[in-house]
C-alpha cells in the first residue's frame, strides 16, 4: 500500500492500518523460514517471490476499499473521510495510482 494512503487510514481509522512495511515483511519472511525448519520436520524451504504493480483509477480504488470487510466495520463518518481523502489524493496524482504487490510462496519437502 502506498504510504500516502496508509497515512489516511492512520488518521481516520488506525484500526484498519494492518499493512506491513518492507522491513516488517522481511521479518515475517525470516520467521516463517525458521518456523518451517523447526524440529527438522521439513527440508530447507524454497521460496518464490512474485511482485507486480496494480494500477488503479480513483473509481476503481474506491470500489476496492469498499470491498474490504473490515472497512464495513467502521462508522459512516470514518468511511466518508477515508473515501474523500483517498479520492483527493488519487486525483492529485492525475487520477491514477500504482500499488506494488508482493506474494511469497514457501515450498518444503517433508
Amino acid at each position: 500500500m502506498l504510504i500516502q494512503i496508509r497515512n489516511i487510514y492512520r488518521k481516520y481509522a488506525p484500526e484498519l492500518d494492518t499493512y506491513m512495511t518492507t522491513e516488517e515483511a522481511e521479518d515475517l519472511h525470516n520467521l516463517r523460514i525458521s518456523q518451517i525448519q523447526i524440529n527438522n520436520l521439513f527440508e530447507k524451504p524454497v521460496t518464490k517471490i512474485y511482485r507486480w504493480d496494480d494500477e488503479y483509477t480513483t473509481e476503481k480504488y474506491l470500489k476496492l476499499i469498499q470491498s474490504y470487510s473490515d472497512f464495513h466495520d467502521i462508522n459512516d463518518e470514518k468511511k466518508q473521510a477515508i473515501l474523500e481523502s483517498v479520492a483527493d489524493y488519487i486525483e492529485s496524482e492525475n487520477g491514477k495510482i500504482v500499488v506494488p504487490q508482493e506474494v511469497r510462496l514457501y515450498m518444503a519437502r517433508k
